[in-house]
């Protein structure tokens, strides 16, 4: 058998759930013997390439300009149509996301995600 590949995925081989999907007592403890005295993550990540401590990925981004040039070529629109279509997308990220991507809040009309920003989006969905 091979060793678990991270620390939750340890974790959950020892618990009933696991055992309901048909994982057995001496299946557990081949990778127990296994993985003994290794070091493993917490998760493994779903991103590829490069990432810091952390699991942020450290491959840039395109950037908004050429977002907005393959977002206009995809939709068949003008550049400044492509604009407009990446900038409603930042404006509809959570704050969640604007916390993790803070330059999501140079694009006008997106708010950091300050509770008064959330209680004024929860008030205004109450009265539509």
């Amino acid at each position: 058998m091979s060793p678990y590949v991270s620390d939750a995925q340890r974790r959950f081989f020892h618990t009933n759930t696991a055992k309901k999907k048909g994982i057995t007592a001496a299946q557990v403890s081949e990778y127990d013997q296994a993985s003994k005295g290794m070091k493993l993550p917490e998760h493994v990540s779903d991103q590829e390439g490069p990432q810091d401590q952390k699991g942020v990925s450290l491959v840039k981004h395109i950037g908004f300009g050429a977002g907005a040039e393959k977002a206009a070529k995809g939709a068949g629109v003008s550049l400044a149509r492509g604009k407009a279509i990446i900038a409603a997308g930042a404006r509809k990220a959570s704050p969640a996301a604007v916390r993790k991507n803070p330059r999501l809040k140079k694009v006008s009309g997106v708010d950091a995600g300050t509770e008064k920003s959330i209680k004024a989006q929860l008030k205004g969905r109450m009265g539509q």
